[in-house]
């Protein structure tokens, strides 16, 4: 698997614009950042639809758990998995120190009587970075 390392790069562009709430609903998707939150949905995988998983080797290998999702990451095959520079990475990404991985999904748009009649749920709502406010004002 080659790594991406240019940012003019179509899926760069595109994790990219999913920072922006327009291209979230244009897209209808959106992406989720960090290995505790990646290690979560590959376990719950028939809940979310994932299109696919990009990672910075430099970043990831250098945080606790991450060589071991790394192993992980590299044996899917029912997934698709982008390997992205570090540059590239921090690029596409608000976080000030990222941790190297994300995972595309796409907005699963269920009834409420869809989520009850489901075994495996996961609600995410107006989720945000509450340390990028505290900063800020």
């Amino acid at each position: 698997m080659d790594t991406i390392i240019s940012k003019s790069n179509e899926k760069v562009k595109y994790i990219k614009s999913l920072n922006e709430k327009k291209f979230r609903q244009k897209y209808n998707a959106f992406y989720i950042e960090g290995i505790k939150v990646v290690e979560e949905i590959l376990e719950i995988k028939k809940a979310i639809d994932i299109m696919f998983i990009a990672y910075s080797k430099e970043i990831l290998q250098t945080l606790n758990g991450g060589k071991e999702l790394l192993k992980k990451i590299e044996k899917l095959n029912q997934i698709e998995v982008i390997k992205l520079s570090k540059d590239v990475f921090e690029h596409i990404t608000d976080t000030k120190t990222p941790q190297g991985i994300l995972s595309v999904v796409k907005i699963n748009e269920k009834t409420i009587d869809d989520i009850i009649l489901s075994e495996d749920v996961i609600i995410l709502d107006r989720i945000q970075d509450l340390r990028k406010y505290r900063y800020n004002n």
